[in-house]
């Protein structure tokens, strides 16, 4: 038999142990959201219920917050922890109504920051909810960044040649000409190069751009020359001629701010086998041939079936029937072509590595 003192001493053990009934959030149903305040928010979901309103972003548990967007421009999001997911609804009614799917503004996020395009003056709601079940704590801060001078093709800032700008397409809203390729938050440059040669841009870091025709209008698709990801290009361009530069990133990845080197240089002998032709060897050659593509561009022959960029461009002739091997001490990759005696090769290479 236990004593009873155990008894007791084991009763109120298990009574400390049982769980509380947790009490329900005030701001756990979309209609009693909680105003945003500036600086960190924290946050605690115990106690908070599923939605009730058959919205689709699966935000267990979840919690409203609303505010009102005090001009047109962006409101970034942050949270403590990938544990949350969160999106963004506009509020037709205002304040203490609830969103449909239809009012989402943006997507479900299971992201630790978020940049969502927002017009002045609308009713925004915050939705956070953890991405699986039980309770969850964490915190949040919401900033708004004004839209930028230059978030349309018309106020286009204008770069010089040569220089270092810092660009950016923080604050920028979606593309509005249906340009389509960098259509995320775009922002716009321009400028006139001054002297032929090789165009060169140079980014700090991995970015979305579309390089236009500049006709003295906002570019359509036709004016598109190039559209990539990249952080480095350089193109042959003639004096005078005037280009459009378009900035983006793809969403979630957060906009950005990089600087960007511009300026124009001076092309190989070789950089393309039109222009300058190819530089004449001898097999077998004495020595290596030393390389140089620095100053090289991207072919603009319409040779598309093999990946060889920044390329030059060499010619020779072969002293008799045989095998002809290239040894290569670098990562670069090359393609041999027949020569077709005029003009430049067309087709694919007998060779591409």
């Amino acid at each position: 038999m236990i004593p009873s003192r155990t008894l007791l001493v084991l009763a109120v053990l298990l009574a400390a142990s049982s769980p509380l009934s947790a009490q329900t959030p005030a701001n756990d149903d979309c209609g009693n959201s909680t105003l945003v305040m500036p600086g960190l928010t924290p946050f605690d979901s115990t106690g908070a219920t599923p939605d009730s309103t058959g919205l689709t972003c699966d935000a267990n548990d979840d919690l409203w917050w609303t505010f009102t967007a005090p001009a047109t421009g962006q409101i970034r999001v942050g949270l403590s922890s990938f544990d949350f997911i969160h999106q963004l609804y506009v509020l037709p009614g205002g304040a203490g109504t609830c969103p449909t799917d239809f009012d989402a503004v943006s997507n479900c996020w299971s992201v630790s920051e978020s940049w969502t395009d927002v017009i002045g003056g609308e009713t925004y709601a915050l939705r956070i909810g953890r991405n699986q079940p039980g309770p969850g704590l964490g915190d949040f801060d919401v900033e708004f960044i004004p839209a930028l001078v230059n978030d349309e093709c018309p106020a286009a800032v204008t770069l010089a040649i040569p220089s270092t700008s810092t660009v950016t397409n923080l604050g920028a809203t979606p593309d509005s000409t249906g340009l389509g390729c960098v259509s995320n938050d775009d922002s716009w440059y321009r400028f006139t190069v001054s002297s032929t040669g090789l165009l060169h841009l140079l980014f700090d870091e991995f970015v979305s751009i579309g390089l236009y025709t500049d006709n003295g209008v906002c570019p359509t698709p036709a004016d598109e020359i190039f559209c990539d990801d990249l952080i480095e290009t350089v193109i042959p361009v003639t004096a005078g001629q005037a280009f459009y530069l378009r900035l983006s990133t793809f969403n979630p990845f957060p906009p950005v701010t990089t600087d960007l080197l511009i300026e124009i240089l001076t092309p190989a002998a070789n950089d393309d086998c039109a222009l300058g032709g190819p530089a004449p060897i001898t097999l077998p050659t004495a020595a290596p041939v030393a390389w140089d593509n620095l100053t090289a561009s991207d072919d603009i022959n319409g040779l598309t079936s093999c990946d060889v960029r920044r390329d030059l461009w060499y010619s020779f002739t072969a002293p008799s029937d045989g095998c002809v091997a290239f040894e290569n001490d670098s990562d670069a990759n090359y393609a041999l072509y027949l020569d077709p005696g005029t003009g430049c090769p067309a087709g694919s290479p007998l060779v591409c590595e």
